[in-house]
């Protein structure tokens, strides 16, 4: 990535502390090689900043405006959709801003998942151990796929005392933009440790796509349900609102999500080892309504063939329901 505008335009996209997220560079990398393919352009380090210094040198020009006005619809759309916002970016914040503007929207709704299918999954029998480990992290832990694998060993401490540890989530992993803390169960910590000390890993799950790829197509295959990392957060979020405010101060569980606090201010690693409010909440009230293994939780067969049914059903009129929205906005 050493073409000069694209990195302009990262420079531009960096966060407070300077990091940039793997996924906007991820993102930017693959618009630029598609763009170049598409417009049969050399894929060199300074492909993108010759046309954004043509465009500078010919304002009046309109080829990357015809060329991306047909990139944006090709197949499949969302993705060159998404690719051409992003050339439009790069043009933008090189001052080079191209005469078209794009918006991007989604239809897609979050078809809920119950939770004996989610219990299901997490104890299926073709599953292994770090399968199931995976799904711990995302049902604890209340962050994204990328932040809760990646997270440097050195920034997950066990808490003494205690039942938990704490994940020191950094600005460059919180999609946030905000140092914050997660919690999960101090057992489910100590075999992410261990299996990472062993293989010589530098975070939790390096290998974490291919492990969730695994746990994606099974979901699917044997429970029509698709699992991502928004689910996961939407999960946290609902069950955390079920709990009083008496009980847990709505602030903490907002804090262990990554959002700023409503009330007072974000407390920092430290703080919450000596003062461990936020973590006996949490043990006591959030993360048994977060816990997928419950002795007394486990759905017979037949209740889950139902639930599947009725999550298929779902799916369907969901499906129909987005088709139809997408043809009212073609025809707007």
């Amino acid at each position: 990535m050493q073409d000069k505008a694209i990195k302009t335009y990262l420079a531009k996209c960096a966060k407070s502390d300077g990091s940039i997220s793997y996924d906007t560079i991820k993102n930017t990398r693959q618009a630029a090689y598609h763009y170049l393919q598409f417009t049969k352009a050399p894929i060199t380090d300074h492909a993108i900043y010759d046309m954004v210094q043509f465009k500078k040198s010919h304002r009046e020009d309109q080829t990357h405006e015809e060329n991306l006005a047909i990139f944006q619809s090709l197949q499949p759309v969302s993705s060159h959709r998404n690719y051409t916002s992003s050339i439009l970016g790069i043009f933008h914040r090189n001052r080079a801003q191209l005469d078209m503007s794009i918006h991007i929207s989604s239809h897609h709704k979050t078809i809920p998942i119950s939770e004996p299918i989610l219990r299901a999954i997490r104890q299926d029998p073709e599953l292994t151990q770090i399968h199931y480990d995976a799904i711990d992290l995302m049902a604890f832990g209340g962050e994204r796929f990328t932040a809760l694998h990646t997270i440097d060993l050195k920034d997950i401490y066990l808490v003494e005392n205690s039942t938990s540890a704490i994940f020191d989530i950094p600005v460059r992993l919180a999609k946030s933009g905000i140092n914050h803390p997660s919690i999960i169960p101090r057992q489910l910590a100590e075999r992410l440790l261990e299996r990472a000390q062993k293989l010589g890993y530098k975070c939790p799950m390096p290998n974490y796509q291919s492990v969730w790829k695994t746990i994606t197509k099974l979901a699917q295959r044997k429970y029509n349900v698709r699992q991502t990392s928004h689910y996961w957060r939407k999960r946290f979020e609902s069950i955390a609102e079920t709990i009083p405010a008496d009980k847990m101060n709505p602030n903490h569980w907002i804090i262990l999500l990554g959002e700023k606090p409503k009330v007072g201010h974000m407390p920092d690693i430290y703080s919450l080892m000596t003062n461990q409010q936020v973590i006996n909440e949490y043990e006591q009230y959030l993360a048994p309504r977060l816990n997928l293994t419950k002795d007394n939780a486990t759905a017979k067969p037949s209740e889950i063939e139902q639930l599947r049914t009725e999550n298929n059903e779902l799916r369907e009129r969901l499906d129909n329901i987005t088709k139809l929205l997408s043809q009212i906005a073609n025809k707007s």
